[in-house]
């Protein structure tokens, strides 16, 4: 019965002398980020941007991003939806432009490589890395242009018929606000584009 005693004695004295020594560390938890049933960062689909490197939405998490679908050969509307995101950052200060990035997924990806993308930028001057082009495979465009409520085909002559939105990202991954293409009045847009900005700088 001694023996018992002076066991139990010494293993509770080990397990207090642990609980509180100096030198316990208790392991760090990272919690995964949470995202509501809307938001694009669950699509299952990847891109490859300018330098080849392999990039998803999920990497913008945390900021309000500009998104948009287009080819580079297209000969009407994709050059006019450009033309009205140039516009709406001259409606931005300096600092709000270099906080918003600007992305362009292709539909075209069997055309689009990073080496023609990165020429296409270099042709309207865009402001590069935060005016982001991305290519990758047909799946993976499917797959964004339906989160985003496009729609496009290949037509005979070769050009893809689409719909044009602009689409505005907030922070978690949501669509904040979005434009039915180029031309439609971007007030409500830039005032929540302003918005989103604000928020993300406090």
């Amino acid at each position: 019965m001694k023996y018992i005693l002076t066991l139990i004695f010494a293993l509770s004295t080990v397990q207090l002398h642990s609980a509180d020594s100096c030198c316990a560390v208790t392991p760090a938890t990272t919690a995964a980020p949470i995202y509501s049933d809307t938001s694009l960062f669950h699509l299952q689909a990847s891109f490859l941007n300018t330098d080849g490197e392999k990039v998803t939405l999920s990497d913008y998490q945390g900021k309000p991003f500009i998104l948009a679908m287009f080819y580079a050969t297209c000969p009407t509307v994709c050059p006019r939806l450009i033309q009205d995101v140039l516009k709406m950052e001259d409606l931005l200060t300096a600092s709000e432009q270099a906080q918003l990035p600007v992305i362009l997924v292709s539909f075209d990806p069997e055309t689009d490589s990073p080496e023609k993308l990165t020429a296409f930028a270099k042709s309207w001057e865009m402001d590069t890395p935060r005016w982001q082009l991305w290519s990758g495979n047909a799946k993976d465009a499917r797959t964004l242009a339906a989160g985003l409520g496009i729609r496009y085909r290949k037509t005979p002559d070769g050009e893809i018929s689409h719909s044009a939105p602009i689409t505005l990202i907030n922070a978690q991954g949501e669509i904040a606000l979005q434009l039915a293409g180029p031309g439609v009045d971007n007030t409500a847009l830039m005032q929540q584009i302003k918005t989103q900005l604000a928020a993300g700088a406090k």
